[in-house]
Order: structure tokens, then sequence, then C-alpha cells
């Protein structure tokens, strides 16, 4: 009765309608289900498990790699048949997490991962006690700060205690440590060691983990002339950038200097957005608007927008050894109501480009953004009340002091992982 049940039901199974719990087997690994009085079974997929009619249970038995779906009356099951090297590893690491506070373990394309959160030191040591030489998950927890670096310190310990040079770790998402080319040939021995904590070992040219990301503090500011000078800031004739350098530049006191600008009189911030970027992605800001531009052709219309404002375009590219090249692209545009056509109004602008290399971070001044001859023109100035970050100084027309000048102040800091 149970065959001929069985095999009718096999066509019969449609997922999603049961409550459902996911069991996991290895090959010729078995578990028993309790059957009712009156079982009703259905099987998704022929093959994937061997079926055995125990009277009062059911015996599964994993015969072959993949998943299938098994229910009894209104219970279901999803079972995934893993290797047994894998089935071997999930059944030690849950009976590890099992004992801990916010690991878990999770099974994804027949593949084991640890992740949630990893709280102690000690929870960390002793997954080597628990699985044994070989292992086959990946580490993807989470952790606090603290505990990145005592972990790293074990780590680092460990290779050293077996004559292995340290690389470069990243914790995150998986967790792994790049080598470099000349150390491939220790590749087993680093692979022996790191496996059982979950930890992958790739080599150097494979990974970008090893790059800083690039974070720019942008300061938008109206400063006079004077206050830069102190700092070695010769004011251009045109839109240019300049890195403020010296023996005795000291970052903390220029960064302190900005934050008092307004209390000491010498000019006030305007926005202090931050960019961050991966090396060798852009990075961009703007604060202004657009305006249509219509463009008709035989057949169609299409309006494209146009921006305006303070524009900001960074790439980036730092090294392993903390240097950094910066391009940079900088605009100041407004709509020019004086000059239009077919109702379309021009722009007026002053952009600049220019690339930066420094050993040692420095901040970067762009000034010139505003020629004198706008301060002085009190009509110039009503087209830019209509930039957000620049309408605090153009309110009025008298507000735009011949003694000071818009600037960019570029303050770049590398983050590690």
């Amino acid at each position: 009765m149970f065959h001929s049940l069985l095999a009718l039901s096999v066509f019969l199974f449609t997922p999603n309608i049961f409550a459902e719990e996911s069991r996991y087997l290895g090959i010729d690994e078995s578990m028993e289900l309790a059957l009712p009085n009156q079982p009703l079974i259905r099987v998704q997929k022929k093959g994937i498990l061997k079926i055995k009619d125990l009277g009062p249970r059911l015996r599964l038995t994993g015969a072959k790699l993949g998943e299938t779906k098994i229910s009894i009356n209104k219970q279901s099951w999803t079972i995934y048949v893993l290797k047994k090297d894998i089935y071997q590893t999930w059944q030690s690491l849950n009976i590890w997490s099992q004992q801990k506070r916010g690991p878990e373990v999770r099974v994804k394309n027949h593949q084991v991962f640890l992740e949630g959160k990893l709280l102690t030191l000690r929870d960390f040591e002793t997954l080597e006690e628990s699985l044994g030489t070989h292992p086959h998950f990946t580490n993807r927890c989470r952790l606090s700060s603290p505990l990145r670096q005592k972990i790293q310190n074990f780590l680092e310990d460990l290779l050293q205690k077996h004559g292995l040079p340290k690389g470069e770790w990243s914790f995150a998402p998986n967790w792994q440590l790049a080598i470099s080319q000349k150390e491939q040939a220790s590749l087993a021995s680093y692979q022996k060691l790191l496996k059982p904590y979950g930890i992958s070992v790739v080599n150097q040219s494979q990974t970008l983990s090893t790059l800083p990301m690039v974070e720019v503090q942008l300061h938008i500011a109206q400063i006079k002339t004077h206050f830069l000078r102190q700092w070695g800031v010769q004011w251009p004739e045109k839109i240019s950038g300049q890195i403020l350098s010296g023996k005795n530049f000291q970052l903390s006191a220029f960064e302190l200097s900005l934050q008092s600008l307004e209390s000491q009189g010498q000019g006030q911030v305007l926005a202090s957005p931050t960019l961050v970027s991966q090396s060798g992605e852009k990075a961009r800001f703007h604060s202004g608007g657009e305006f249509p531009i219509k463009a008709i052709g035989q057949f169609s219309q299409t309006v494209q927008w146009k921006s305006y404002g303070v524009l900001l375009e960074l790439l980036p590219e730092a090294t392993a050894k903390g240097h950094l090249k910066l391009k940079i692209q900088a605009e100041l545009s407004a709509i020019d109501q004086s000059h239009t056509e077919g109702g379309t109004p021009g722009l007026l602008k002053n952009q600049m480009e220019t690339t930066v290399q420094m050993k040692e971070l420095r901040p970067i001044v762009i000034s010139g953004l505003i020629r004198k001859e706008w301060g002085r023109d009190s009509q110039g100035l009503p087209w830019l009340r209509q930039i957000p970050v620049l309408s605090p100084l153009f309110s009025t027309s008298n507000q735009m002091d011949k003694q000071g000048e818009l600037v960019m102040i570029l303050v770049p800091r590398l983050i590690w992982n």
C-alpha cells in the first residue's frame, strides 16, 4: 500500500502548500520521520532519497546530491543531500553554535557558511577544537573593531609560530588572507592553519581588499584672503587647486581653524559633505539644480536636463603603501538669463581640472571659484541665490566681502579594512 501511494504522490506533490522545515543529510546518512495512522506521503523528486517504510516511522537515506521535498499529510520538509565532508562540517558547526550566542549556520548552494556575530575571542579559538582538521565552511561572521584586532593578532601569532609571513586580512564579507606571489609555495601550510577557522587563502593579485577606501571631507566656505595666506595659499587669477604644505603644517590645527571661522570673523562654512569611494571609483557632489533643454526633431521632441550649481567630481587611486593620486574636476555654474536661445538660458561657468599625487595626505584648496568682478557688481549676484550652498552669501547685494572668496577645501583620508 505504501509503495503504490508513494508512486502516485510523486506526481501530485505541489510545493509551498505546507509549512516547511529544512533538514540536511549526507550521502548514505539516514534520518527517520514519524508516521501517523493514515499517512498521505508525497515526494517531489525521485532518486535523491532512499525511502523505507518501517511501520510507525519512515527512514530517509541520502542517495545522491540534490534537494527534494517530502510531505506527510500536512507536515512538509525540504531535504538537502550534501557531500559527506560538507554534511559532517554542518553537523559539527551546528553543535558548536548551539553553545554560543550570536553565530548562525547556513547552507547555500551546498556550501556551509558561518554567519551572525562572533562575540568573544574564546568562541573563535574553540572553532578548531570543535571541527577537527578538515572542515569545509566559509566564515562570514561580523566582528566588533576590538575583537577583530584581537583575532588578527591571534592569527598572526599562529602564522609566526609556523614561520609564515603575515599577509593582508579581510573580514568582510568572507574572511580571507591575501598572500603575495612569492608565498604561493607555502599555500598548503597557510590553508592547513586557517581552514579550521573558515578563512580562505587567496593570491594578493586576485583581491582588492588590500587597497584602502578613500574618504574626502569637503568644506565649501567663504573665507577672507588673509586666513588662507597663513597656510601658504596664493590667490590665483583663475580657478586652481593648491596643496597645503610646509614643515610645521598640522592637519588638526587647520581643521580647528575651519571650525572657528565664524566666531573669529574670518568667514563662513556653507556645507561640509563627506565623499567616500573605493580606489579607482568616482565620487560626485552636486549642489544646485537642473533646467530643461528641448531638442526638437522632425518627428519627435525630447527634453534633456542640464545641471548647474556647485559640482565636484573625484577619482581617487590609493596604494597599499598609503599613497594617494586624486583627479579633481570642479565647476561653479549658474543660469544666465541675459543670454537665451529659443527660450533656453545660457550658463555662466567657472571650472577646473587637476591631478594631485601625495605620499603624505594634506588638504587641497580650490580657489578662484568666484572672480572679483562678480563680487563688485551687485547686478551679477541674484542668480547665485539659486545655488543652495551659496544662497546665504547672496541673499542681499552687499553681503559679498571684497576681501573674501568662495573656496573648496578637500581633506582626504584613507579607510583601511
